[in-house]
């Protein structure tokens, strides 16, 4: 990470999408999406875009809601609301499984 200096009293250190994408387990495209859309501050030198990670770890803790990432379970398909719930019964049921095993 490299620091800019934005003025005699204030240093920054501005990163590239990918530092924060991975800080914050997303995409760079979902950083640059944010970026254009105004939700975090970036800042653009000649052919690059740069941005502040405290400033944008301040804006993504600021949000009450979820990540907008993460769907509403109301808009997946019906048939695979069904195959998770599925896979979670038969998970849980593994787990009791084991622990009963464990504990025998």
């Amino acid at each position: 990470m490299s620091s800019i200096t934005c003025s005699p009293k204030t240093e920054r250190s501005l990163v590239k999408a990918s530092v924060i994408a991975q800080h914050f387990n997303i995409t760079p495209a979902t950083v640059y999406r944010w970026a254009s859309e105004k939700r975090i501050d970036s800042w653009k030198f000649q052919n690059t875009v740069r941005f502040d990670l405290d400033a944008v770890r301040a804006a993504f803790n600021a949000q009450s809601s979820p990540p907008p990432c993460t769907p509403p379970a109301q808009n997946l398909p019906p048939d695979l609301e069904e195959q998770i719930e599925a896979l979670r019964s038969r998970y849980f049921e593994e787990q009791a499984a084991m622990l009963e095993e464990v504990e025998a």
